[in-house]
């Protein structure tokens, strides 16, 4: 197969060097670090085309994100985010996160049948905070 060269790379090869390696693209999931780290745990995450909802375990519960990709992909706009202190709350909320980015009813039903039949792991959260 022949390999097709680019006018930089024939010419860096003509004064006997090469061209420096390509540095990789990586897209920025999270403007905080933390919530990076929470989001690379998520035990439930559930996509639809440029919509995504997705629930992680954090100290007083369980976090559920949800929000829309842009620009293909590379970053995420979210569209909101809640921490529940059981499941059955967090269930809730992926039926109306779904339903809030989609409007569509049977997807609704899509995500919560996908949430249902998660094995989620044993969580024990801290109690909640007291109110200010």
């Amino acid at each position: 197969m022949q390999q097709r060269w680019s006018a930089t790379s024939r010419f860096l090869a003509a004064l006997g060097k090469t061209r420096p390696p390509q540095r990789t693209v990586t897209a920025e999931v999270a403007t905080s670090s933390r919530l990076a780290d929470v989001t690379a745990a998520a035990p439930f995450v559930w996509k639809d085309f440029s919509r995504f909802v997705e629930v992680a375990p954090v100290e007083h519960g369980w976090l559920v994100l949800w929000g829309t990709f842009r620009e293909a992909g590379r970053t995420r706009e979210l569209a909101g985010s809640r921490t529940y202190a059981d499941l059955r709350g967090a269930r809730r909320r992926v039926a109306d996160a779904a339903f809030e980015l989609t409007r569509d009813p049977a997807l609704v039903a899509e995500a919560v049948r996908r949430f249902d039949h998660t094995p989620f792991a044993p969580h024990n959260a801290a109690p909640p905070l007291d109110p200010l």
